[in-house]
């Protein structure tokens, strides 16, 4: 039979370790840190692919979103520079040539993934994002000429037999909602590599490279912006008349900071757990994202299209395993190297 505690045999030492007087560990703060980001994380990530989808349904125009997305990520990122003590990196023009081709990549991306949305559902969509272990595979082989071992290349089959169903099976399934979540996942896939290569050795926090990011993507997007669709929304012929701009234009505010937060939770998470925690997380939160895409949209999936999914899924946490523990092989290796018995 369980028993109740004792209220007074129960302190917080120096440590932040909330503990029985005869010292058994009960939970640390650390660890509630770590459930209320991931939970922020989520949360975040759900109701921002979420509104995105209902603000491009309403009105299709991916890359006013990704403008607005941006310039809120430079406020907020503007209010933690000022009260919370992070230092903004001086721009430089070295800081600026590095920075164009991840904020290239970063609006690519952005755009194409929002073009999905406006023909499929947030759950295919997510689901076609799955194969970004794949695509990081081949690209790292062809670009960087990295070798997988067996192990890893076999993990990803299931990957790709799951989203293979999940195409054939998905009830909305349109060829360039497909194409475009590839293209997405292509691209951010690209910027990822890139980015382990181009900051390896180097120090930059995670506000400062979201805001070099937002900063130099809002510059880039603007012209294309104006071109494409800022005279478009000045002929008011953009919007469903059905949803009001009032109704649109704080969607807009919500999306941007969900877009804000989810990242600043996701770099949090990162840095506080290792990389297959986060990998599994990060897998978990996907699944998150689609389970409640399909209760809020009612776009609910055929018995196959969902194993589909699930085997996508499957497959995602399968790869992400099986990468650390082949890396944490390799580094057992090294060590008996060094350190001969």
């Amino acid at each position: 039979m369980a028993t109740k505690m004792d209220p007074s045999k129960i302190v917080v030492d120096e440590q932040h370790i909330i503990r029985r007087r005869d010292d058994e560990q009960l939970i640390t703060l650390e660890n509630v840190k770590l459930l209320s980001v991931l939970s922020g994380w989520y949360l975040f990530s759900i109701f921002g692919n979420n509104s995105t989808k209902e603000i491009l349904t309403a009105a299709p125009i991916p890359l006013t979103l990704t403008l607005c997305q941006y310039i809120c990520v430079i406020v907020y990122c503007g209010v933690i520079f000022k009260y919370m003590g992070i230092a903004p990196l001086p721009f430089s023009l070295n800081l600026i040539k590095l920075g164009i081709p991840l904020a290239t990549g970063h609006i690519l991306g952005s755009w194409l993934g929002k073009l999905s949305l406006e023909y499929v559902p947030v759950s295919f969509t997510h689901t076609v994002k799955a194969t970004s272990p794949l695509f990081t595979m081949v690209i790292s082989r062809i670009v960087l000429g990295t070798q997988f071992s067996l192990p890893l290349v076999l993990s990803v089959i299931p990957i790709i037999f799951g989203v293979s169903i999940s195409s054939f099976t998905e009830i909305a399934f349109n060829f360039i909602g497909f194409l475009t979540a590839i293209g997405s996942t292509v691209l951010f896939t690209c910027q990822n590599i890139y980015s382990k290569v181009l900051f390896k050795g180097k120090s930059i926090d995670e506000t400062n490279l979201l805001f070099i990011i937002s900063v130099i993507g809002s510059a880039i997007l603007l012209l294309p912006w104006f071109s494409i669709e800022f005279f478009t929304i000045l002929d008011g012929q953009y919007r469903d008349p059905n949803v009001s701009l009032g109704k649109l234009t704080l969607l807009f505010i919500f999306n941007g900071f969900c877009h804000f937060a989810q990242n600043i939770m996701a770099f949090n998470a990162l840095s506080m757990v290792t990389p297959l925690t986060y990998s599994v997380a990060n897998t978990i939160k996907r699944v998150i994202v689609i389970i409640a895409s399909i209760f809020y949209f009612g776009n609910i999936p055929s018995t196959l299209n969902a194993v589909g999914m699930i085997l996508a899924i499957f497959g995602i946490f399968l790869y992400n395993r099986t990468e650390y523990n082949l890396a944490r092989e390799y580094e057992v290796k090294e060590q008996s190297k060094n350190y001969p018995v």
